[in-house]
């Protein structure tokens, strides 16, 4: 069994979150009462993991350091250049724990039951493992195409790749080994695979490199819930989970 204290939780949050026409950087964007997006998603992983990194604009952490768990590690990424770079900005503080558990800074509505299954699915040698929950979309963002027990490629609409209606798309969320991480992700990027449309050297890519260079296990977790893969991106998005939040609050 996989201990709590094995497990690092990492949340990319750099972003200022401008699209949602508040005042407010995303991570810290109100949903029920005082509870910010980060509040919702720290509580959740609270419960799977001792080790927790939230990475944040240095400007950001200054002006809302007051609203963070002193115990939460912060790293830093200034220059929004992906969010693989701002994963490992966060190394120094989960190299140590055997799992990293990485959210994606907007996923506030992934559930407890999606968190503790990535931990059960891990292999106990914490050896070369993607554990990588999965969603039928009817209209994907994202993409994950596999060959029987590799995943040879993730399509992208934001670098300009056209998705198939109902296949199948990530949560946001991902579990991996911690072991040979960093060396392979230097090993990726040295190749300079830039996205076609936003010049990023983006993170989801790397998961097929490590599948298939790498020969890393992927291990695939079904999940029914299309609701939990929703990231708040829009106003629309924002409205939707206040709303959601405020009946279930209500019960």
């Amino acid at each position: 069994m996989i201990k709590k204290d094995e497990i690092c939780t990492l949340v990319p949050a750099a972003g200022r979150g401008s699209r949602l026409g508040g005042n407010y950087p995303k991570v810290f964007t109100p949903i029920w009462k005082s509870n910010t997006i980060w509040d919702i998603i720290h509580n959740k992983l609270l419960k799977i993991a001792s080790n927790h990194c939230l990475v944040l604009n240095s400007k950001v952490y200054l002006e809302y350091q007051n609203r963070l768990d002193d115990k939460v590690n912060i790293a830093f990424q200034d220059d929004p250049v992906g969010m693989g770079d701002a994963i490992f900005q966060g190394y120094k503080f989960w190299k140590n724990s055997k799992y990293l558990i990485i959210v994606w800074g907007d996923q506030v509505h992934v559930s407890d039951d999606t968190l503790r299954k990535i931990v059960n699915t891990f292999d106990e040698d914490h050896n070369d493992q993607l554990v990588l929950p999965l969603v039928k979309q009817e209209s994907p963002y994202v993409e994950y195409i596999f060959n029987k027990d590799k995943l040879v490629k993730i399509l992208q609409q934001r670098e300009g790749d056209k998705t198939s209606r109902g296949g199948r798309s990530d949560m946001g969320v991902f579990g991996l080994s911690t072991k040979n991480l960093n060396k392979y992700w230097n090993e990726y990027i040295d190749q300079q695979k830039l996205g076609s449309m936003t010049g990023e050297i983006n993170f989801l890519p790397f998961l097929s490199f490590l599948s298939t260079e790498k020969n890393w296990k992927i291990k695939k977790v079904e999940i029914d819930n299309v609701v939990e893969s929703r990231g708040i991106n829009t106003p629309e998005d924002l409205d939707y989970f206040r709303d959601l939040y405020a009946k279930e609050n209500s019960l």
